[in-house]
């Protein structure tokens, strides 16, 4: 065999030039220095201490497509900026107790960048083996597409950046081997380093008996991202700023198990995984919740927009929910939707109920035409009434309490008119749905007698106006979000009855009547805040045009007590919803409002009526009726002071 010793730069081409020629060529040198190197194929260079130094000048490229081999120490040690190319092989063949390291930037200015596509390899007894080693130094890539491998007694690393290293991106898709007795590292950060990325699509396995780790990040260091396709690996120490798993299949993700973690990880979907929906056991594991900034989120793959949720059953182990992000949103605008889950807190049921707490005021059934009135008039024609009312929907339960005034004037002894203001006082709702006054209901009533007394044929003729805050929450469904939505409530109603009051004895009466009302209720267009995807609302009208067919019954008991029933039915002739469409995300479905639409409805009231005086009496009522959408029905009672003067 050929010694050769190379001192010059165009000694080296000479020797890359006669290695093409002779395939398996082996050049012995003490060390390459300060020099550009491509080594070919077929050509091994090896030294005793440092096969490759570069410690002044540079910058300098170094490709290796051949063997570069050392006995102890480096293989390739750069101390200035380099970029270093291996397809070849670099290895440290020292079986002593020292330490090695196949290539380092050792306190480099400069900026360098080190590929390998070939393969790497320290084997030794020693400590701090390294198959590439950042120390003191910038990088802005360490790439693998090949063969890392380092064996030592102690603190065997694939990668290793140390002493205040630097490294921009770490990436990993060939195979990182560590082995050791104690203290195996696939990839070290360590003593005040930091790394921003690692991307693992490869790869990493580290065996030891102690503190094996295929990833150690110290708390003195930091790494500001992990994205992991590996399905076994490992994580000691100071948690990822972020954390990213990469899914290719239904079997084929990433899992990693935290041991000793500190600090806490934000979680995320890698926008590089395959469009594929599921769910995909135990994602994490070895990290509490108070260690997980978020459980949900987004990500975008192929234009479509994917949610996911993590979900934990010992508070260990994690489990990743992922499915496009609109299917769950679908549900929590409708629960009706074949695969959801039925609810009374989603989207449309919110509109309903606030259609129908709007219904319960100013369409009131049969509120406006009996109890908001006034007809107990004193000397100068003057009713004034005071009372209170609470009302309560079952499914989803509300409750109001309001307080009524109303007042009537007596204009001849065939007409009168009244008017009359509603405020809610309190409005007790489920926690996705709060409603407030931004005006009081308001209405009037002109009323025309036939008698003087009352009896006989009867006219009514009225209208009613509110304007109500709504504050809506749409509920979190599976891999969806909660959001939260503000918007104005508006109602108007137009009605007119036609009533005959009969005494059938002195103590019976019997009022038949019939009336139209013809009602306008509107929610205003809104988009949602507070959340990371916001949809945006249309303008909801829902119109309808009522026959109410009915009859009042009293029965006197004494001169001073009598009480009233009401029965009736309302039956929509006309009726018009404009459906709940939803924009801001692809995919939403527009949910029809008319579905379970109810266009007849009965009413029921009971009371009784108590005349202290001729100029005090007390009215106490209790009401119940259908409202007009399925399943949702309204208990009402109203009792009121009449004052004539």
């Amino acid at each position: 065999m050929r010694r050769v010793l190379i001192k010059s730069k165009s000694c080296v081409v000479s020797v890359c030039l006669l290695s093409s020629m002779i395939h398996s060529t082996m050049v012995n040198a003490n060390e390459i220095k300060n020099q550009n190197l491509s080594n070919p194929s077929g050509t091994t260079i090896h030294s005793n201490w440092h096969t490759v130094l570069l410690n002044s000048g540079g910058p300098y490229t170094i490709n290796n497509a051949g063997t570069i081999t050392v006995t102890q120490s480096s293989g390739i040690n750069a101390q200035v900026e380099t970029d270093v190319t291996n397809t070849g092989t670099v290895e440290v063949l020292y079986n002593s107790s020292n330490s090695g390291r196949g290539i380092q930037a050792y306190q480099a200015t400069g900026t360098s960048s080190f590929t390998n596509s070939g393969i790497v390899k320290v084997t030794g007894s020693g400590w701090y083996n390294a198959a590439i080693m950042a120390n003191d130094s910038n990088l802005s890539t360490i790439e693998n597409k090949g063969s890392l491998v380092s064996t030592a007694y102690n603190r065997s690393n694939g990668i290793s950046v140390y002493n205040g290293a630097s490294v921009d991106k770490i990436i990993n898709s060939g195979d990182i081997t560590s082995t050791a007795v104690t203290n195996a590292r696939g990839i070290s950060i360590f003593t005040g380093s930091s790394v921003n990325e690692i991307q693992n699509t490869g790869t990493i396995s580290s065996t030891g008996t102690d503190n094996t780790a295929d990833i150690l990040v110290e708390t003195n260091s930091s790494l500001g991202a992990l994205s992991n396709s590996q399905s076994n690996l490992t994580y000691r120490g100071k948690l990822p700023k972020n954390y990213n798993v990469i899914i290719n299949g239904l079997t084929n993700f990433g899992k990693i198990h935290f041991t000793n973690p500190s600090d806490s990880l934000t979680f995320g979907v890698d926008p590089s995984s395959s469009n594929v929906s599921g769910i995909f056991e135990g994602v994490l594991s070895g990290i509490s919740e108070l260690q997980i900034d978020n459980t949900q989120g987004q990500y975008t793959q192929n234009s479509t927009l994917y949610g996911y949720l993590l979900t934990s059953d010992d508070g260990n182990s994690w489990n990743l929910h992922l499915k496009p992000f609109h299917e769950d949103t679908n549900c929590s605008l409708d629960s009706t939707i074949n695969g959801c889950t039925k609810s009374n807190k989603d989207t449309a049921t919110n509109v309903k109920t606030g259609m129908n707490n709007l219904s319960n005021v100013t369409d009131a059934n049969f509120a406006h035409f009996a109890t908001y009135d006034c007809d107990n008039f004193g000397k100068n024609g003057n009713c004034l009434s005071i009372g209170g009312r609470i009302s309560s929907i079952e499914n989803p339960d509300t409750e109001t309490k309001s307080l009524v005034f109303v007042y009537g004037k007596k204009l001849s002894s065939n007409f009168r008119v009244a008017s009359f203001l509603h405020n809610n006082r309190s409005q007790k709702t489920n926690s996705n749905f709060s409603l407030s006054d931004k005006t009081p209901l308001l209405g009037a009533l002109l009323v025309w007698n036939k008698n003087p007394n009352g009896s006989g044929l009867r006219l009514k003729l009225g209208n009613s106006y509110q304007k109500k805050n709504l504050l809506s929450t749409r509920q979190q469904v599976g891999v969806s979000e909660s959001a939260i939505g503000e918007t104005i409530l508006r109602a108007e109603s137009i009605f007119g009855e036609v009533r005959y009051n009969k005494r059938i004895s002195e103590s019976f009466k019997l009022s038949p009547f019939i009336a139209m009302r013809t009602s306008n209720k509107t929610q205003q267009g809104y988009t949602e805040t507070s959340v990371n995807n916001p949809l945006t609302y249309n303008t909801i009208n829902i119109k309808a045009d009522t026959l109410l067919i009915g009859t009042h019954i009293n029965k006197s008991l004494s001169d001073t007590f009598a009480i009233n029933t009401v029965l009736g039915l309302e039956y929509d002739t006309s009726y018009d919803a404009s459906s709940i469409v939803p924009t801001g995300i692809n995919g939403l479905t527009t949910v029809n409002l008319e579905s379970d639409y109810e266009e007849k409805r009965p009413v029921i009231a009971l009371g009784f009526d108590y005349d202290y005086d001729q100029e005090k009496k007390l009215i106490a009522k209790i009401q119940y009726n259908k409202l007009p959408y399925s399943g949702m029905s309204e208990t009402t009672f109203y009792m009121n002071l009449q004052f004539a003067f």
